[in-house]
């Protein structure tokens, strides 16, 4: 990815002297000249004042709450719908189910807190433009300043 001069500001509410940086992961389908399509994960920190880092920090462990609430839901469904699972039946010892299940929860909720801290910060901060090889952020201001920075 190509490297990026940030000015000195929020990204997000343009606050001066910002002091922390928030990472920021992009997923795009690429393709080659083989014709193989590719998916390439860019990652960058841009700047954010205290104030916004604390909301992001929030929303990102809301997203964690709702990835968890999401993983409950699916558990509940496979108790209700798949009583048999829950007998020991199979003769695999209760442990090592309780473990795979918990493993498969986990990697449920994952992959929703993933999915949306991804959704919620490429269009609201910043998501990377791999067509164009430029960031697109979501404060037009702060787009502005960091093209004149990078023009």
């Amino acid at each position: 990815m190509v490297q990026f001069r940030f000015p000195r500001c929020c990204s997000r509410c343009l606050a001066e002297d910002p002091t922390k940086s928030f990472e920021v992961e992009t997923e795009s389908l690429e393709q080659p000249a083989e014709g193989k399509t590719v998916i390439a994960t860019y990652t960058t920190e841009v700047p954010v004042c205290d104030k916004c880092h604390a909301r992001f920090t929030r929303v990102s462990y809301l997203n964690w709450v709702l990835g968890s609430i999401g993983s409950l839901a699916v558990a509940g469904l496979v108790v209700y719908f798949k009583p048999t699972i829950l007998r020991n039946d199979a003769g695999i010892p209760i442990g090592l189910g309780i473990l795979v299940a918990v493993g498969f929860l986990g990697a449920i909720a994952w992959a929703i807190a993933r999915n949306l801290n991804q959704e919620y910060f490429n269009w609201r901060l910043v998501r990377y433009d791999s067509r164009q090889l430029r960031l697109v952020f979501g404060n037009k201001d702060y787009q502005a300043l960091f093209d004149e920075a990078n023009g």
